[in-house]
């Protein structure tokens, strides 16, 4: 069963680059290596290409691993990596390729022309199919990333449990990955945020030595993997009773938060479900405190397609998976965020972490 999954990914690409008119691929993105092969891990370049199985460039670490995955052919590589490459792709006949540009460092990249260019195989500077092609999600990806969120759910019950006045963020934010690390991967989506206070006006905080009191809001981003794939949820907590302003703020972005969520579906342009949060936003007389996108698509990498901000005009399509994550944030004072992940259905869509 998954390697029928994993044939119909390739045939996906392989599709994807015949309309583009291009014969390969070398693929250089490790979780897009994954995603063609369902192995985690390996570092190594994949080359597929319309008229042959894909290949596996690697080295000798990850050859036991690289050797069980079927339908391809493996080539070990100890030194001369760049040119043994491209004369093996010369091998297979191609002779118009692309290079996954936006995962090759330069130089490297400018390695690879050269050798390419030498081997009589022009690069052709198409976009690279495969962000669009992982944007839709399988039934396989969607399960594990609803595990990802479900752990990550009770990692926030888990925060609820040990806290207590006077824990640090960092302490706090150890304790948590601790969690999800026991019940999910052995990595996690990202660096978890706990920030507490005024550091919560901070988007990308990351976590110090500050105390966490109990008169002041609490902001924790967090994200569980499993077996590959993220989850990315935010939530403010507040033990004490909420002051009128921190309450009024939290009720627009709760309330942008739903909005945003009525409005999607397949067919609906990304931007309009953006404005939706961001107008209503603006409204209340919070819009500049709104400064980034509503959200992002998730999977193997936690920020991927679909990017959900004011000037995508792409459309949504049935099992896309993204974030939704209004936020407001008062400078030295607070900030709140409310960040769910989203399923795309047939009619509508689902919160996959629907409390």
């Amino acid at each position: 069963m998954e390697n029928k999954l994993f044939s119909l990914r390739i045939a996906k690409l392989t599709s994807a680059l015949k309309n583009k008119g291009i014969d390969g691929i070398l693929i250089s993105s490790e979780s897009d290596i994954t995603y063609l092969t369902g192995e985690q891990g390996i570092e190594g370049y994949l080359f597929v290409s319309i008229d042959n199985n894909p290949i596996l460039f690697t080295d000798f670490r990850y050859y036991l691993q690289a050797k069980q995955i079927p339908q391809i052919s493996l080539r070990i590589y100890s030194s001369g990596i760049f040119d043994y490459i491209a004369k093996n792709i010369k091998r297979t006949g191609a002779k118009n390729i692309c290079l996954q540009a936006r995962s090759l460092p330069l130089a490297e990249y400018n390695i690879f022309k050269e050798k390419f260019t030498e081997y009589k195989i022009s690069l052709n500077v198409s976009e690279d199919p495969l962000p669009n092609i992982r944007a839709v999600k399988d039934k396989t990806e969607i399960a594990k990333i609803k595990k990802a969120v479900e752990i990550t759910l009770e990692a926030f019950k888990f925060a609820r449990d040990i806290l207590y006045p006077g824990i640090s963020e960092k302490r706090l934010s150890i304790e948590i990955e601790r969690f999800l690390k026991l019940k999910g991967d052995n990595a996690i989506a990202f660096n978890i945020i706990t920030a507490a206070g005024k550091n919560s006006a901070l988007p990308h905080y990351s976590p110090q030595e500050a105390k966490i009191v109990s008169n002041k809001p609490l902001l924790i981003d967090m994200g569980a993997k499993y077996q590959g794939y993220c989850a990315d949820l935010t939530r403010v907590l507040f033990s004490d009773k909420m002051p009128s302003i921190f309450a009024k703020i939290f009720n627009v972005v709760k309330t942008a938060r739903v909005k945003a969520i009525e409005k999607i579906k397949p067919g609906v342009r990304i931007k309009d479900i953006d404005l939706t949060a961001r107008n209503y936003i603006e409204k209340c007389g919070y819009g500049k405190y709104f400064g980034h996108s509503l959200g992002h698509g998730v999977g193997l990498n936690v920020h991927e397609k679909p990017f959900i901000n004011k000037n995508n005009d792409s459309i949504i399509l049935e099992n896309m998976v993204f974030t939704v994550e209004p936020g407001i944030y008062i400078p030295s004072k607070f900030g709140i965020r409310y960040e769910s992940v989203i399923r795309v259905t047939a009619k509508g869509c689902e919160v996959l972490d629907a409390d």
